[in-house]
């Protein structure tokens, strides 16, 4: 189900092709002079995308 975001995931998503979005870092100010992203949460999302492609690597 195609939902808003700003991603350049939406590229593929608004091209018929399954995506998953939502894995950048936490912030706010998307894609503005003000855009900023929380530096604690990095190591959280990269545990997160980790463990999805240690998963699905296994299958």
């Amino acid at each position: 189900m195609p939902a808003p975001t700003v991603s350049d995931a939406n590229i593929m998503a608004g091209a018929g092709v399954p995506t998953i979005d939502g894995f950048g870092p936490f912030g706010d100010g998307d894609h503005t002079e003000h855009e900023r992203a929380s530096k604690a949460r990095f190591q959280r999302r990269i545990n997160e995308v980790t463990a999805i492609l240690q998963h699905y690597s296994q299958a």
